[in-house]
């Protein structure tokens, strides 16, 4: 996406533009994404991508910019990056996803991270 200088999901100035171009010429999984990815307004798509990254590895892990190179060249073998230190973290924005019967987070401990 960074190729076709769409740098934001569902929100960026040229949004209308960035989705019919990715629904014109895009590859079909990413076609795919673009409804759930419309509810998710002004997210960065690098951060969206690092993301599926950690999630397809099960690993938290350092963005890798040549991630579908990577795959293309190692017969569709995820990338195994330097995993990221959190305990190296002081202060960061971070958004809070929680369900209403969540029974792994419950809303009171979710409200007690958050604070």
């Amino acid at each position: 996406m960074a190729d076709n200088n769409i740098f934001v999901i569902a929100g960026g100035p040229n949004w209308d533009e960035n989705l019919a171009n990715i629904m014109a010429n895009g590859p079909e999984p990413l076609k795919q994404l673009m409804g759930t990815v419309q509810h998710l307004p002004n997210n960065p798509v690098q951060a969206m991508a690092a993301y599926a990254q950690t999630a397809l590895t099960g690993r938290f892990q350092k963005y890798n910019p040549d991630w579908f190179s990577y795959v293309e060249e190692n017969d569709g073998a995820y990338p195994k990056t330097e995993l990221m230190d959190f305990g190296l973290i002081n202060k960061s924005q971070v958004a809070l996803y929680i369900g209403l019967f969540d029974d792994t987070c419950p809303l009171t401990v979710a409200a007690e991270i958050a604070t």
